[in-house]
């Protein structure tokens, strides 16, 4: 026979499991499959005709080489299509790129052209170097900065004479003139590129010394290390060839009654 004390016991026990039961949240379904990307999904009619519309406007825009055509016709269908999917919709982003990489070029070169003929030489070369950002160096664009160049020292006599200088190996010098040009004309390229040109200067004519003595006293590691650094600096010259060759030699013969198999890297 059930107890008072155990009645009021259960009713309370039946009470809590209740409460439970409400305040539990129920399970959420569980996706059998990741949703698919928007750009998996195919173009709706609709956007599919722009874009194949466009796409084709496009490719004889190309053919006639338009391309400030090509670049709004490949842009619009691109933009038609949005996130769908195409198989021709990466050949259409490539064209637009292109379009507007050699509609930049042109530009740049209208620009720095009729600079060059307004005798703005400094903006002309950055101009020029734009050109050369977008579609890399060549020749005509070297030659054609050198000439802008040599328009901004043939109108600067203190620039001109710190030009000689550096050509001269006489780096301090150098670097005096270019920085009392600079007060003159500002931190224009020409003169970024002679300070830093003579700093390299001094920096590779410290580290031919600290090479030749490092040989000497038989410190192959800091002699390579000194002469791959002078590689950056100077280009692969004659003394630097031998300066790395004999660093190797060294090495290689130090190491030999060892047996070591390690080498200097290359």
């Amino acid at each position: 026979m059930m107890t008072r004390f155990t009645a009021t016991f259960v009713l309370a026990l039946v009470m809590v499991v209740d409460v439970w039961a409400e305040e539990k949240p129920a399970p959420k379904d569980i996706p059998t499959e990741a949703p698919k990307k928007k750009s998996d999904a195919p173009a709706d009619e609709a956007s599919k005709k722009v874009f194949d519309a466009d796409y084709d406007a496009g490719l004889v825009a190309l053919n006639d080489k338009n391309w400030p055509l090509v670049k709004s016709k490949m842009g619009s269908a691109l933009k038609a299509l949005g996130e769908a999917n195409d198989a021709r919709k990466s050949t259409a982003q490539i064209l637009l790129n292109k379009a507007e990489r050699l509609l930049i070029k042109d530009d740049a070169l209208f620009t720095a052209g009729e600079l060059v003929r307004l005798k703005q030489w400094t903006e002309a070369e950055e101009a020029y170097r734009k050109v050369v950002d977008v579609n890399g160096e060549t020749e005509t664009l070297r030659t054609s900065i050198m000439a802008c160049r040599a328009g901004i020292e043939g109108e600067n006599e203190g620039l001109k004479k710190a030009g000689e200088l550096l050509k001269e190996r006489k780096w301090k010098d150098a670097i005096d003139a270019f920085n009392k040009v600079s007060d003159k004309l500002g931190g224009i390229r020409i003169i970024r590129d002679g300070i830093n040109s003579a700093n390299l200067g001094i920096e590779s004519d410290e580290l031919t010394k600290k090479g030749a003595a490092f040989l000497k006293d038989k410190k192959w590691d800091d002699a390579f290390n000194v002469y791959k650094r002078l590689l950056q600096i100077v280009g692969e010259t004659d003394d630097v060839r031998k300066g790395i060759a004999a660093s190797q030699a060294g090495y290689a013969e130090d190491h030999k009654a060892t047996g070591s198999s390690e080498s200097l890297l290359k």
